[in-house]
């Protein structure tokens, strides 16, 4: 029999061992990128809602008459508002900071021009039920002609069912990353079974069980699995952290900003201890399966 200390299979010193770890790599890389893409979408949605969700403007046309002074309009709209249950904050907009709105397209000529500006009220409104916004926008039509609401979450909505889409195909991605990488350990796992056919037929002699056989290989395949994914998790860091050094930091809530989270980051640590394991479990069923099928 083989004892716990006994003869193995000198599995190292195959050239597929060796290249292994160079193609399982590249191929961890890939799926802890792929992961960051997921976390990145997803604190990128959250930023999107909080920033946005809960927030709405209204448009009142630009009278001609109106001097620069305070809209008229504006007391009975407020007071419409203020006796509205589904608006939490009103701050109407002041006339400069609707010209800071306009300026870039407009150039510094803008403070010699009488332009007339829409005057706008931001608000921040509670959860609303079906057809409350609606509602609401009626009463301010009514009230006051031309006016508008327009609410940024609607296409905020828009803009997470995007983010929602680069996940899927991120996801996707990594699924195919990780299938490739254990084809790579089934190919040499194979491989190595086939070298080393004649000093396994010898193992059998002496008594040595599958498993014990089985147990070299799924050995082997941890090694390799922990260094092909340590080696691809660092070339992910580096590029992650190389392009948060190139791109701009930027405040603004709805500009892509490399921010991956916890589950990205999580993600990539785990790709390690996770590709090892998978590496060390392919290369046991597929070893037990072609030892039973062996004559």
């Amino acid at each position: 029999m083989i004892g716990r200390r006994g003869a193995g299979l000198p599995l190292g010193r195959d050239l597929s061992a060796r290249f292994l770890p160079w193609l399982l790599a590249p191929m961890a890389a890939l799926l802890a990128l792929a992961l960051i893409a997921i976390g990145t979408a997803d604190r990128a949605i959250d930023r999107w809602a909080a920033a946005l969700g809960d927030r709405a403007t209204i448009w009142l046309p630009a009278s001609e008459d109106q001097d620069h002074g305070p809209d008229a309009r504006l007391g009975p709209l407020i007071g419409l508002l203020e006796a509205e249950p589904l608006v939490r904050e009103i701050r109407p907009v002041p006339r400069e900071d609707a010209e800071a709105l306009v300026s870039p397209w407009l150039g510094p000529e803008l403070a010699e021009v009488d332009l007339p500006l829409p005057t706008l009220v931001d608000l921040t409104l509670a959860p609303a039920r079906p057809g409350e916004i609606e509602a609401l926008s009626d009463r301010i039509a009514d009230l006051i002609e031309g006016a508008r609401l327009e609410r940024p979450g609607d296409w905020v909505a828009r803009l997470a069912a995007i983010g929602r889409t680069v996940q899927a195909a991120a996801a996707g991605l990594g699924a195919l990353f990780g299938l490739a990488a254990a084809l790579a350990v089934i190919f040499a796992v194979k491989t190595a079974l086939a070298i080393h056919r004649e000093t396994i037929d010898i193992l059998h002699v002496m008594g040595a069980p599958d498993d014990y056989v089985a147990r070299q290989f799924a050995m082997q395949g941890l090694r390799v699995g922990f260094w092909g994914g340590l080696a691809g998790s660092l070339v992910a860091a580096a590029l992650v952290f190389a392009a948060g050094a190139v791109l701009p930091e930027t405040s603004a809530p709805l500009l892509p900003r490399l921010d991956p989270g916890p589950v990205g980051w999580g993600g990539l640590i785990l790709v390690t201890p996770a590709l090892a394991v998978v590496a060390a479990l392919v290369a046991r069923i597929t070893v037990i399966r072609r030892l039973r099928a062996m004559p």
